[in-house]
């Protein structure tokens, strides 16, 4: 009996041996120190901790911006809105490019795209419906933009003058010279023909 608890003391110690090592003292320093990274970063990610800690310095103020904040946004409100009497310079797209780029459309058979070209007033006005548009244009074998200019033009509105011929049935028919009155669509960002008279 004597002998076997001996044996038992024996094999105890050599368990608990490593422990007592400088290797497995270094190994259970590095495992409890792992656990308490691993519970504070979770607790830092929950938000229970170390929240608060976090602001960053304030920037240094600018002797140009009000240090009201009010203030400060009532002046940036104030400045975004224009001026009436201000004269404002809105680029806008050449108007006789536009008209080219129309009969360019008719010409490369996308007659529903030169469609999309009318404003709705001249659409509804016209005396033909998209139909009679397009069967006219259909029959066109193609559009020679003589000559385009602009006769007056302002931020919303322009008037154009314009003559063609048009290649039907391998016959050339001369057009009478066309006033044009374009109108700029700021959704579409791009003129539109909303009237024609012949000159």
């Amino acid at each position: 009996m004597g002998s076997s608890m001996n044996e038992h003391n024996k094999s105890s110690n050599q368990k608990s041996g490593f422990w007592n090592t400088l290797p497995g003292i270094l190994t259970g320093i590095a495992g409890i120190i792992s656990a308490v990274t691993a519970l504070i970063v979770g607790l830092n990610q929950a938000g229970l901790i170390g929240a608060s800690h976090t602001t960053s310095p304030p920037k240094p103020a600018d002797p140009n911006q009000p240090t009201d904040q009010k203030a400060s946004v009532e002046d940036s409100t104030e400045n975004s809105i224009p001026e009436p009497h201000k004269s404002q310079s809105v680029v806008r797209s050449s108007p006789t490019q536009f008209m080219r780029d129309y009969y360019a459309k008719i010409n490369e058979d996308r007659i529903g795209e030169a469609w999309g070209y009318l404003t709705p007033n001249f659409q509804g006005n016209s005396s033909s419906n998209y139909s009679d548009f397009y069967n006219w244009w259909n029959r066109v074998d193609e559009v020679q933009v003589q000559d385009v200019s602009v006769i007056s033009q302002d931020n919303e509105r322009a008037i154009v003058e314009g003559r063609t011929s048009y290649l039907v049935s391998n016959e050339l028919r001369e057009e009478a010279p066309q006033q044009f009155t374009l109108v700029w669509n700021e959704n579409l960002d791009n003129w539109l023909i909303d009237s024609r008279v012949k000159l």
